[in-house]
């Protein structure tokens, strides 16, 4: 029997892990270095990453011998306070208030402020924050209910499509969507992603868009030692692939 298999669209153990432990680690030894005036070698392993992005999952079983499963703890689902619910127009609405004065002010906005003191609630109780919750969303559009709660001191967000993401006015104020010159397009411009990191003495820039294959062949080669007749031979019988 086929199985219906999803695979998340983030590249975690690739970006978040080998990449943000390697670029630590640098730092790390670069400190030690000044200190001690050593270098080291530095051993970084994808999977040890992802492990420790798990930390917070694996302390339960850890603790407790119990493996969480999805809705179980109050950061994947099982908490009305903290949420991902459905709007009238078929689309999600997040809702994060583990902060006492979010709740309050989230149940104020609602007009429920019989709530705000239930927020830990358990048993009936919380079911019923639930489902109230649940039926309340689904009373407004998405956007709605983001115009209407964005200015009201409540941890609250709007789930994007991937194309909406190119849409949000925060990422377009904070630069995250560059056009970069790449004059051997038709376009002459490619659109990317910019940098996240933003430093106030050294900002980085995107200075091309990348190379095309077969742009530094003859560099390459040259360096190699390679004439120009040889290059110009191995374009010719195709070994070799040179930029037009």
């Amino acid at each position: 029997r086929m199985i219906n298999r999803r695979i998340p669209l983030t590249l975690l153990a690739d970006h978040a892990d080998g990449g943000l432990c390697g670029a630590v680690a640098v730092l790390a030894a670069l400190l030690a270095r000044q200190k001690t005036g050593r270098g080291q070698y530095l051993d970084i392993a994808m999977t040890e990453g992802v492990l420790y992005m798990l930390a917070g999952m694996i302390s339960d079983l850890l603790a407790q011998g119990t493996v969480p499963g999805r809705g179980t703890t109050t950061l994947n689902g099982s908490a009305p306070y903290y949420n991902v619910y459905e709007t009238k127009d078929g689309k999600h609405f997040t809702i994060a208030a583990i902060e006492p004065w979010f709740w309050r002010n989230l149940c104020t906005a609602l007009g429920r402020e019989d709530l705000a003191d239930s927020r830990a609630a358990d048993g009936d109780k919380k079911q019923e924050i639930t489902d109230f919750l649940e039926q309340t969303f689904r009373t407004k559009t998405r956007d709605e209910w983001f115009d209407f709660l964005q200015d009201k001191d409540i941890s609250v967000g709007k789930v994007y499509s991937l194309d909406e993401v190119l849409s949000d006015p925060q990422l377009a104020h904070r630069g995250m969507l560059i056009e970069v010159e790449t004059p051997n397009i038709p376009e002459g411009v490619v659109k990317q992603v910019g940098i996240p990191i933003h430093m106030s003495e050294t900002p980085g820039r995107v200075r091309h868009a990348g190379s095309v294959t077969g742009q530094h062949t003859a560099e390459v080669l040259a360096g190699l030692d390679y004439t120009t007749a040889d290059i110009e031979d191995l374009v010719r019988r195709a070994v070799v692939q040179e930029a037009n």
